[in-house]
């Protein structure tokens, strides 16, 4: 909440959507399963074979995806393989992928208090490269646009007919999906910034529609 009144006051078009870099990581699964399906079956035959769907353990696995989202159209999309920590976020991700987008003036990186992004490691790396990070409130995914970008892609690749047999597909999956969300659309996530941070305050620092 209090995070939320400091930053009620920017100006839309001189803040959110000129400076700031929006980033974050999503998991996505191999298999997809949210306990919707349904079958008709007879009396007895609750546990049949045919009448079972058998979810892989964690989805038969899945993919890391990092991304970025700027009003101005400058977007990124990059897979992390393996578990990501501070080193591998900082040589891998945030040295090649980052500093390029923060160049511009007055630019605002963002990201979340996840452990890679807190570490030592990279804070000092964004210090000693003049990055300006935007101060961002622990457990508060409600206030980030890019999660909604997140379940966008997440719907696209569901709504597949063929859904992809392996890691590598998958990515490449992910990856068209991204590019096709349409630049409008993620400059509407942006600008409804000013309503989530209004929507935080009227519930006093709690959960929101967003």
């Amino acid at each position: 909440m209090q995070w939320a009144n400091q930053h009620l006051q920017w100006t839309l078009a001189n803040n959110w959507r000129r400076h700031v870099v929006f980033s974050n990581e999503s998991y996505f699964l191999l298999q997809h399963h949210d306990s919707r399906r349904r079958v008709y079956r007879r009396q007895g035959e609750r546990y049949h074979q045919q009448c079972v769907d058998e979810a892989p353990p964690h989805g038969g696995g899945g993919v890391m995806v990092w991304g970025t989202i700027t009003n101005t159209g400058r977007r990124q999309f990059v897979e992390v393989p393996g578990r990501l920590n501070a080193q591998h976020y900082v040589q891998d991700i945030l040295q090649p992928h980052t500093l390029p987008l923060l160049a511009a003036p007055r630019a605002q990186f963002q990201h979340d208090n996840a452990r890679p992004h807190t570490a030592r490691l990279t804070t000092n790396f964004l210090a000693a490269n003049n990055v300006n990070t935007l101060p961002w409130p622990s457990l508060s995914p409600d206030l980030n646009p890019i999660e909604l970008a997140w379940d966008e892609l997440g719907r696209k690749l569901n709504a597949r007919v063929n859904a992809p047999p392996n890691r590598r597909q998958l990515f490449q999956a992910l990856q068209q999906e991204w590019d096709n969300i349409p630049q409008q659309t993620l400059r509407r996530l942006i600008a409804s910034m000013p309503r989530r941070c209004q929507a935080e305050i009227d519930s006093r620092g709690s959960h929101t529609r967003y």
